[in-house]
């Protein structure tokens, strides 16, 4: 009786060290979302415009998510990077009127998974503000249980998605550039 005890009881620490990374997902498989702007369209873009077979009332933007590629990073003493000159990002762009269903069509267009635990900044058009669109627009990163609570709000009166295409001298992915340059000097912002 005992030893069937013992035998219950190894079996039941086993499976305890045997259930291993359910869960697990691959690094090559998930594409870390650095930086996301969101960007009006003209009204004759959004003429007649639906969303998936139905009309919409809100006013639709652009949003452009970029995606760090680990892979063409600059390596510490590197060669200082990638050999082949590709950058190191790739801007995924949507248009919707919510982020949830933006953000799922730019997951159609990328192989990888987007992962937002690493998003840095989040670059909204002043005409989108002025709209009253603020916080529908950021609804989505507030309620998003990946998000970082650490990440920056920038108002800007250019296109969004042009400062994420710009390349930078010291960093590889304009959006780790807008972070430190927003964690320089407090008094200069």
């Amino acid at each position: 009786m005992v030893r069937a005890q013992r035998r219950k009881l190894i079996l039941l620490i086993g499976l305890l060290f045997l259930t291993g990374c359910w869960d697990q997902l691959e690094i090559e498989d998930v594409g870390f979302v650095m930086g996301v702007a969101l960007d009006p369209i003209n009204d004759q873009q959004q003429a007649g415009e639906n969303v998936n077979g139905f009309d919409i009332n809100q006013p639709l933007f652009r949003i452009t998510h970029q995606t760090a590629i680990p892979e063409r990073l600059t390596q510490v003493g590197g060669d200082g990077g990638s050999s082949k000159g590709e950058a190191p990002f790739v801007n995924i762009v949507s248009t919707n009127a919510s982020n949830m269903d933006a953000a799922r069509r730019a997951a159609a267009k990328n192989s990888r998974f987007l992962n937002f635990e690493h998003l840095k900044v989040l670059i909204i058009h002043e005409d989108l503000v002025r709209q009253g669109l603020l916080g529908h627009l950021v609804d989505f990163y507030i309620r998003d249980h990946q998000m970082r609570r650490k990440t920056f709000v920038f108002i800007s009166d250019v296109e969004g998605k042009a400062i994420l295409e710009k390349t930078v001298p010291l960093e590889d992915i304009p959006a780790l550039f807008m972070e430190k340059l927003s964690e320089n000097d407090p008094n200069v912002l």
